[in-house]
């Protein structure tokens, strides 16, 4: 059984309220248009000029959500990160995927790790542990700790969904996760697309 949260949309007339007001514009321009033409033509200019204007500007939104690495889904032994299953421990940032195949628990963490986390940048470091919170070795905390960069360890399932609305709120996040093992065979948590709706489900 699959458990999605999703982002509320708009309803479906809002869309077809602003369609139609939009081939309303679009035919106003085109009788705008062909008056124009009409009038040259009438008063005898050999090169009649089409004149065409717009309700309002227009404005253009780059589109950069395929850059960014967002966690779509998490459960028994998986993580969705877009596109990609992941059934191994991975360290994750906005734009980097570092799989970590040797890392079966949390207590296998280590200098390896630690320094490819800090190769990232990180001014957030979160530890996502498995079904529950299992903190690392004190050495490894204190290691960012010394370097002033943040340390928080949560289950994956916390850190999953934290770790998405930080990467919303453009901060310089690094998680390490471990694939939760139980034998509930669920997944859950699927994309959480709107900041409000993240951080709604964060409080759960």
């Amino acid at each position: 059984m699959l458990k999605c949260l999703t982002a509320p949309v708009g309803s479906g007339w809002d869309w077809l309220g602003a369609r139609e007001h939009s081939l309303k514009q679009r035919r106003a321009c085109g009788t705008r248009a062909r008056q124009s033409i009409q009038a040259n033509i009438d008063s005898g200019h050999s090169t009649p000029q089409p004149v065409f204007g717009y309700g309002k500007p227009m404005r253009f939104i780059e589109d950069a959500s395929t850059a960014i690495n967002i966690i779509r889904g998490y459960g028994s032994g998986e993580i969705r990160i877009n596109e990609q299953s992941i059934r191994e421990a991975v360290i994750l940032s906005a734009t980097d995927l570092l799989l970590e195949p040797g890392v079966q628990v949390i207590a296998h963490l280590g200098a390896a790790q630690h320094a490819r986390i800090l190769s990232l940048q990180p001014e957030l470091v979160l530890i996502g542990s498995g079904v529950r919170q299992i903190f690392p070795d004190a050495s490894f905390a204190a290691q960012f700790l010394r370097a002033g960069i943040g340390y928080e360890v949560m289950d994956t399932g916390a850190a999953c969904r934290t770790f998405n609305v930080l990467v919303s709120e453009e901060r310089r996040v690094v998680a390490v996760l471990l694939p939760q093992r139980s034998s509930a065979g669920k997944m859950a948590g699927r994309l959480l697309e709107n900041t409000e709706l993240q951080r709604s489900i964060l409080k759960e």
